[in-house]
């Protein structure tokens, strides 16, 4: 019986050890910065767009078969002038080899680094996406072979990134910087746990907004139902110099959307605040408290248990802020129309 094991386990090192060789002689021998012309043709291809892969594309083999990239740019919709659709300075993403075989694809954490999202719509009232979800809607289903692979990714790292909104129709320009994100692991149908943070730098007239995101999303994806627990939306408002602190507090809630049947509901909102003149001394500080539900398909809107307790700020020249010990209830639904 040992004898057997020691043969065993001889064959086993055996194997891993040519599987390692094999590695090391085909990351010697192969460049993928030899096919980026292919990379790009295909995405030309598939997508209409552009792409540009600026830096040197590095792989590996054993025991993650991974990709890291260099610079990527992904050009504009025709019509929305020269500006990328969007740039990415880094992204590495890596799976475990082994479980390939099994066909199981587990991946390490995927890291984005320096995501710049330009969104736009022209006075025409067209996006500059619209072309890549048309394009995906209008491609042929491919018919099912075999069994669909199971997929678990560790996490989601997306750091010093940006989003901006420009809508030529209402002329409003937004700008979401400093965007950083970290989930848990991402599995189909499992609870996934993130937090994020950014700053509003635009779209606020005469404001910056600083702000924090934590929550956990619990999916179930027959019923088409997702419920958000324990969120928590904290925000510090500051002037356009980012020089002032104006006013902070927390939002805490529970969300849940019924996307079949168009309902949603915010449980247990509660919004702190506190404000401050431009010396920094707090001016009115309290709490809204409450419950919000809609019935988007029929229309239909409730807010309950609404109780308003601090002082409150008054938005007239020279009033003073105004003590408030208050609560009422609108549980009769609001027709929207």
């Amino acid at each position: 019986m040992s004898k057997t094991v020691k043969v065993l386990s001889i064959v086993v090192a055996g194997v891993l050890l040519l599987a390692v060789v094999a590695a090391v002689a085909v990351s010697a021998l192969f460049d993928p910065n030899d096919y980026k012309d292919e990379i790009t043709s295909q995405v030309k291809t598939h997508t209409g767009r552009t792409v540009t892969l600026d830096g040197d594309l590095s792989l590996s083999f054993f025991p993650w078969l991974g990709v890291e990239s260099g610079k990527v740019t992904v050009g504009n919709a025709p019509g929305f002038g020269d500006e990328p659709f969007a740039t990415l300075d880094r992204v590495d993403v890596y799976v475990r080899l082994m479980p390939l075989l099994s066909k199981r694809v587990e991946a390490r954490t995927v890291v984005l680094e320096g995501l710049r999202l330009n969104l736009m719509r022209n006075n025409a009232g067209q996006t500059n996406w619209a072309d890549l979800l048309a394009e995906r809607a209008s491609a042929p289903a491919s018919p099912a072979q075999g069994t669909v692979p199971s997929v678990s990714v560790a996490g989601l790292e997306l750091r010093d990134s940006s989003v901006s909104w420009r809508d030529d129709q209402s002329k409003v320009n937004y700008l979401v910087d400093k965007i950083s994100l970290d989930t848990g692991a991402l599995a189909l149908g499992q609870p996934l746990d993130l937090k994020a943070a950014m700053s509003v730098e635009k779209g606020l007239p005469g404001y910056t907004a600083d702000l924090k995101l934590e929550g956990t999303v619990n999916p179930d994806l027959e019923k088409s139902v997702y419920e958000v627990d324990d969120l928590k939306l904290e925000y510090l408002l500051k002037d356009a110099k980012q020089q002032a602190e104006l006013a902070s507090g927390a939002l805490t809630a529970k969300l849940k959307a019924d996307l079949n049947q168009s309902l949603y509901a915010i449980d247990g909102l509660k919004l702190d605040y506190h404000f401050k003149d431009a010396k920094g001394t707090e001016t009115a500080s309290g709490a809204l408290t409450g419950k919000v539900t809609a019935d988007v398909g029929h229309a239909s809107y409730a807010i309950d248990d609404v109780k308003l307790q601090g002082k409150v700020p008054l938005p007239i020249a020279g009033a003073q802020p105004t003590d408030i010990n208050a609560g009422f209830v609108a549980s009769d639904s609001a027709d929207a129309n």
